[in-house]
């Protein structure tokens, strides 16, 4: 599915806007934290970041670049911009679930904590 390659001005009431924002439409979107759903959402970006989510089309900014992914459900987090690159490249258990997993989970980062800690235990108790 491909989308605009740029912001488009558009009339309104008569009256003609710009905008670089962008409103992505959503068929749903699922909040990983408590399970809710909104069906349709509409998320706001403006300079690369999220500003606003919606489920009213009205509310979408006057001549924002409007991007049709209603086919598609949005499930924030599955990107985790905080799993840190491993500066030698390593075959351990953590490593390989890192990158099995994405390393993006909650379950997968819990995991490779407790096994983090019960390790260090482990050794601490055979020194």
């Amino acid at each position: 599915m491909s989308a605009p390659a740029s912001p488009t001005a558009a009339s309104t009431s008569g009256r003609t806007c710009e905008s670089a924002e962008r409103a992505v439409k959503l068929g749903r979107l699922i909040d990983p934290l408590d399970g809710g759903v909104l069906a349709p959402a509409i998320v706001i970006v403006r300079e690369g970041r999220i500003v606003a989510v919606e489920t009213d089309e009205a509310k979408i900014p006057c001549g924002a670049q409007i991007i049709d992914w209603s086919a598609y459900s949005g499930v924030p987090g599955l990107v985790d911009a905080h799993t840190p690159c491993l500066i030698r490249p390593t075959t351990s258990p953590a490593a390989s679930l890192g990158r099995g997993d994405g390393g993006s989970s909650r379950r997968s980062r819990r995991w490779w904590t407790r096994w983090r800690a019960g390790r260090r235990r482990r050794r601490s108790s055979s020194a």
